[in-house]
């Protein structure tokens, strides 16, 4: 973060809201208290900025996308092994957090868990599945409004009566926040971090007229389908009363799929969402979100593990 003047910041914003989930997470899967400001040091977030620097943290998300892959295995060794010491050592701690429960869990007769490894694998999984697309997504939502300005002062006047009731957001009170959690929506829709899935064919079945064998494995392209007109009226526009409970019960449920959908959909759903609402909330209520010469319009994308900015979001801050 660079000060400009008293008033004002200019941020980019991918960076600087990375830190903030990446520690979120790192409290919710192994129980740990960081403060990265007053010790960057902090052998925590050290390691695992060694992890997200990586060049090969692309392919790497791929293959933990599709595949959970213990942290036994080779092609993890070779290249992150000093990180994955460290956070198996973490595993002793024991604390009551998501590791803990994994623990608990694989001394039950049912635990699938088969050892140390495979359980810090699962730690360290959700440790980063919602890393890079929380962050888009929280990039993708102050980009929205900042160029938005309409809907941004729906949003300002939202937070400012939710701040008059309540002096700290929970999981509850965040549900009195309903323009907000339509904004983030229409963003999850036009920027889908998880622009694709797979799923497998359990089973022969005929979809549409078209013959899927057992054994198949299909892919849904998300970004497609959240652009397709016959759906989304104008689908490159930002309109968050796409997402009022009349218009949802209007439209087709499976027309929206930022989490996935059914049994194998998106476990951290809510913890993701809560993260972003939340976190949105809290800047909005000190500042404002505004373009600027740097800003980058319109946004250029990159589709490689995720979706997200190319060349990261310059918005203003502005103080309110």
């Amino acid at each position: 973060i660079v000060y400009k003047c008293c008033f004002t910041l200019h941020i980019q914003v991918i960076l600087g809201l990375r830190l903030i989930i990446l520690l979120i997470h790192a409290h919710s899967a192994f129980g740990t208290e960081v403060d990265s400001q007053k010790n960057p040091d902090d052998p925590f977030v050290k390691n695992c900025r060694t992890f997200f620097e990586m060049s090969l943290f692309k392919p790497l998300l791929i293959l933990i996308r599709e595949y959970t892959l213990p942290l036994s295995t080779s092609l993890w060794h070779c290249f992150v092994t000093h990180s994955l010491f460290f956070f198996s050592s973490c595993i002793p701690q024991r604390r009551r957090d998501f590791l803990q429960w994994m623990l608990d869990s694989r001394n039950s007769n049912e635990s699938p868990l088969a050892g140390r490894d495979e359980i810090a694998g699962q730690a360290f999984l959700f440790l980063i599945a919602g890393f890079e697309t929380t962050t888009s997504t929280l990039s993708f939502a102050t980009y929205l409004l900042a160029t938005n300005p309409e809907c941004q002062e729906k949003v300002l006047q939202e937070v400012d009566e939710f701040s008059a009731k309540h002096m700290v957001p929970d999981y509850q009170n965040v549900q009195e926040l309903p323009y907000l959690e339509m904004v983030i929506a229409e963003t999850l829709r036009m920027y889908p971090p998880a622009f694709r899935f797979t799923r497998e064919a359990a089973e022969d079945c005929i979809v549409l007229g078209q013959r899927i064998p057992a054994g198949a494995v299909i892919e849904t392209a998300v970004g497609h389908l959240h652009h397709n007109p016959e759906f989304w009226p104008e689908p490159e526009k930002f309109m968050p009363e796409r997402f009022t409970e009349e218009a949802k019960k209007e439209r087709h449920p499976f027309a929206y799929l930022p989490f996935g959908a059914g049994p194998r959909g998106c476990i951290g759903m809510k913890m993701g969402l809560l993260e972003t609402k939340i976190t949105l909330l809290r800047i909005l209520q000190k500042f404002q979100f505004k373009t600027c010469p740097e800003t980058e319009i319109p946004l250029q994308l990159k589709s490689k593990a995720t979706l997200g900015p190319k060349n990261g979001v310059y918005i203003m801050l502005e103080s309110r």
